[in-house]
């Protein structure tokens, strides 16, 4: 029988890269899935399919879906085609000690008579906005 070390050591392995390239290659498709997974999200806000985000770029459908599959790799004409689609900008945030810096996002709040622990006679619901950052949630949620 595998004695505790000797299995963890085997776990290990796992996750160890058999060189430079084979790391570069996974760090790739780990932005190219976070990349495409916030495309993704664009797509469903603006009830977008990938065929029609394939004509909206000048591509295939079945070209965009490698793109999402990892198969195809995105390069910077991909990334100015989906700015022009979705009319944002993308940026890089640089990453400090392994956490992230986001942008400050607003939450609306909506406060009514039930939800204040103070009685309002007045019933109306106020739409307040709460400013937290994506880091502060995270911490909160951890």
């Amino acid at each position: 029988m595998d004695s505790k070390k000797e299995i963890q050591e085997e776990i290990k392995k796992l996750f160890e890269f058999s060189d430079d390239n084979e790391k570069l290659e996974f760090e790739k498709d780990i932005l190219q899935i976070d990349f495409m997974e916030y495309i993704s999200e664009l797509m469903e806000e603006s009830g977008m399919s990938q065929k029609s985000l394939a004509e909206l770029i000048g591509k295939s459908p079945s070209w965009v879906s490698q793109l999402f599959s990892c198969d195809k790799r995105i390069n910077i004409d991909t990334v100015i085609g989906f700015q022009r689609v979705f009319k944002t900008n993308f940026s890089i945030v640089k990453k400090t000690n392994d956490v992230e810096m986001k942008k400050v996002k607003y939450i609306p709040i909506v406060i009514s008579k039930e939800s204040c622990s103070s009685s309002s006679d007045s019933g109306v619901e106020l739409p307040l906005q709460g400013i937290m950052s994506e880091y502060k949630m995270e911490q909160m949620m951890n």
